[in-house]
């Protein structure tokens, strides 16, 4: 079933005071699939922070909040400085500066990072028209011609990317689950096509 924003809204609210999470202790991200990653603490308790896809923090019991409904959540953990992190990476995100920005941010060891890929859309749903393709050829061997079809293998570039910045594979877990296949577990943009909101909320704190 759709939700209005404010449903959604009230939602959310009610989903976190179930886990304990007073709304004061969230911080939610804006999402503008852009490559903006912002450092937010107490101060920021119970805000949206607008233009931006990527949150990270290193205050204790702040959780950082955003919305996904085929896009990829991506958790950060830098074990050394206690500090964590959260982006909304569509496919705008995984072809941009959003991953490296997050990683830049989180400290200059990337090897002292874990990062945890919640569920997407997976190649096997992913078709791009023929105009979009060119955004992707920075990532050759993600794209995937079928018949008369492309696809695009979005955690493929995913992990390149997280990679590229120096955190090793035994650091990277995906779930690799896909959200247009598994309509009972995941609410899915692209298959719905949804006239008001339908959202999955990731958050993580510390």
């Amino acid at each position: 079933m759709g939700l209005s924003f404010e449903n959604t809204t009230t939602n959310f609210i009610a989903y976190f005071k179930k886990q304990g999470i007073e709304n004061i202790n969230i911080v939610r991200a804006g999402l503008v699939h852009g490559d903006n990653v912002v450092k937010v603490g107490i101060t920021e308790s119970g805000q949206t922070i607008p233009n931006c896809d990527g949150l990270l923090t290193d205050s204790k019991n702040l959780f950082l909040s955003l919305t996904v409904a085929d896009c990829y959540p991506i958790y950060f953990f830098n074990r050394q400085d206690r500090k964590i992190g959260l982006i909304h990476c569509g496919w705008r995100g995984a072809i941009s500066p959003l991953i490296k920005n997050m990683v830049k941010a989180l400290g200059p060891e990337p090897n002292k990072i874990l990062v945890g890929v919640g569920p997407g859309i997976e190649l096997c749903h992913f078709e791009v028209r023929n105009d979009i393709i060119r955004n992707f050829e920075n990532f050759p061997e993600a794209i995937r011609p079928k018949g008369n079809k492309v696809f695009i293998d979005l955690p493929l570039i995913i992990k390149k990317q997280l990679m590229q910045t120096g955190i090793t594979p035994e650091n990277i877990e995906f779930i690799d689950e896909c959200t247009y296949c598994d309509k009972a577990k995941y609410f899915s943009y692209r298959r719905d096509k949804p006239t008001e909101i339908q959202t999955m909320v990731a958050y993580i704190g510390l």
